[in-house]
């Protein structure tokens, strides 16, 4: 039998220092993950989110300008006539 505890499939429950040390160690790792997901979640909604509302305003330019473009022509052909 081995001194060496396993951590591999079980988290033990007693205030021992090597439990700690791995607690800490785990916790690290779990902290470090989740700083470099928001990091890169951050970066790639940042860019999207430009993105999507610029496109938004550029379709409703194109639409006021048709709208306002046929307008205009009713307003001339119904002036010849």
């Amino acid at each position: 039998m081995s001194n060496k505890a396993d951590f591999q499939n079980f988290f033990p429950v007693d205030n021992s220092s090597l439990t700690n040390l791995h607690y800490d160690l785990v916790a690290s790792k779990f902290m470090t993950g989740i700083e470099n997901h928001k990091r890169t979640q951050y970066n790639n909604s940042a860019s999207n989110s430009a993105v999507f509302p610029l496109i938004g305003a550029i379709i409703q330019i194109i639409f006021g300008l048709v709208i306002a473009i046929l307008g205009i022509l009713k307003f001339i052909f119904k002036s010849l006539r």
